[in-house]
């Protein structure tokens, strides 16, 4: 049986390839945030990620949007200390997210959070049509069209 301890560091050497970080922004990611920076909007990094997993995210984030977020929250999912991405969001003031889990942006949804729903091969048999609040995208250029007129 596996340690906690060698289950993160399992996941982190599978993220990693000689030391060097392998996984790769979603298409068009980069080019979207840009444009939400040039008009004005303050960027959180907000992940249901481990507390374990900061220093590897915050680089990760650092390597690929250079300094953007104002900050990066983490929710601990699936331990003790878990808080909900809703109570985050909340506390911070986080008007609007990007999410690509169907089941994180219907419990946004539900708490008053509108949410734009990245779609995946993981998100895409989830019907949240009953979410006034959700807004299914395809792809970055979809969020940036859609978040210039709310």
């Amino acid at each position: 049986m596996n340690s906690t301890q060698d289950t993160i560091d399992f996941f982190y050497s599978f993220l990693k390839k000689d030391g060097k970080q392998v996984v790769n922004p979603v298409n068009g990611s980069k080019q979207g945030i840009e444009t939400l920076i040039k008009s004005d909007k303050k960027l959180v990094a907000l992940s249901g990620r481990m507390e374990d997993s900061r220093e590897y995210t915050e680089d990760w984030l650092t390597k690929n949007y250079e300094s953007v977020f104002d900050s990066v929250l983490l929710t601990d999912h699936d331990t003790p200390k878990q808080v909900p991405k809703y109570e985050l969001a909340q506390k911070y003031g986080i008007g609007l997210m990007v999410e690509d889990n169907a089941h994180y942006a219907i419990d946004l949804a539900t708490h008053g959070i509108p949410t734009i729903l990245l779609e995946t091969p993981w998100n895409i048999d989830i019907d949240t049509s009953l979410y006034p609040d959700i807004y299914r995208v395809k792809n970055w250029s979809e969020i940036v069209s859609l978040m210039e007129i709310m």
